[in-house]
């Protein structure tokens, strides 16, 4: 049979049995691409995030001992695990999601030219280190969170094992790109923080622990980051120095007290990447750092991520 063109063409494919031909090839397409998806990809992080749904959308591994996600607020039996979709700002990303009180070990990227060491009312961001964001621009699946901090124009993206939490900041071009820790902070722990000790060891690590909120010892953490950051310092909420007035200390190595954090800060071209792994263990400080050594060795943040979606099915299945 000879074709002449693309005429040729259209008029087989009107006669019923090439049309019929193609509808089927058509559907039997549609379905094999439908067989493709793994069960993974059905997942919805944001199903039970409103109201007293009592669901972090941040990546979590089955009897996982860390839990990162975004905070959108911290008091009230409504934000017992944190977060409410129907808000409008975020907090931070805390480490802890469990039943009752948690969100200990807060971290929050910023380009503030002044250093924020509260969060601020959720009513108004602007008093603290909040930022708003958009649904817009956040998204969530199974082992992975990714939102735009609006006021800082910086994407964050989080991913996790089963005790190390790995974060990775895109920010702008900025001379003040800061990330705070936040050891005061928690979800319905009380009006006042924990006993918590910080050292920053050198220039890409900070360790230490805090009063656990949900246990009567301590949770111990090891903060790595990809690159030395290039000033660094302390504060505490509790107390103001008599010379500045204020309760943050530049270039102090650690500190101690209820109402402490740390703020690291670099130099950032625009789109430049910064990753943070974050690892916990409610045993020592010891355990955490062979926690970051064992499930993190590297800075793929892509392959810890691709390792997650591969593992998940195994651990439903075979626990």
């Amino acid at each position: 049979m000879k074709y002449n063109g693309l005429k040729s063409i259209m008029k087989y494919l009107k006669t019923p049995l090439i049309s019929g031909m193609f509808i089927v090839l058509f559907v039997v397409q549609m379905v094999n691409a439908q067989n493709d998806k793994k069960p993974v990809d059905y997942v919805n992080p944001f199903i039970g995030t409103d109201y007293f749904g009592n669901v972090f959308p941040g990546p979590s591994l089955p009897y996982a001992l860390i839990h990162a996600s975004p905070d959108t607020h911290n008091k009230g039996w409504l934000y017992r695990k944190g977060y409410i979709y129907t808000d409008e700002n975020i907090t931070g990303f805390s480490h802890t999601h469990g039943a009752g009180s948690s969100g200990e070990i807060l971290l929050m990227p910023t380009v503030h030219q002044k250093i924020q060491t509260i969060p601020g009312e959720k009513e108004n961001p602007d008093t603290g280190y909040r930022s708003r964001f958009s649904h817009k621009q956040e998204k969530a699946s199974a082992g992975y969170y990714q939102v735009k901090l609006l006021d800082y124009n910086i994407n964050v993206e989080l991913t996790t094992t089963q005790r190390v939490a790995f974060h990775r900041y895109t920010f702008p071009e900025s001379e003040f790109s800061r990330i705070i820790l936040d050891l005061r902070y928690q979800i319905n722990g009380g009006n006042h923080g924990k006993k918590a000790v910080l050292n920053i060891v050198n220039d890409t690590t900070i360790e230490g622990y805090r009063k656990s909120v949900n246990s009567t010892g301590n949770i111990y953490f090891v903060i790595h980051f990809s690159k030395p950051f290039d000033y660094y310092g302390t504060f505490d909420n509790n107390y103001k120095s008599p010379e500045s007035n204020t309760g943050f200390y530049p270039l102090k190595n650690g500190d101690r007290g209820e109402e402490i954090g740390a703020f690291v800060r670099y130099n950032t071209k625009e789109n430049e990447q910064i990753l943070v792994k974050v690892a916990i263990s409610y045993v020592s400080l010891e355990g955490a750092r062979k926690n970051l050594t064992k499930e993190i060795p590297h800075w793929d943040f892509n392959k810890t991520h691709q390792e997650v979606i591969s593992f998940l099915p195994f651990l439903v299945v075979n626990r």
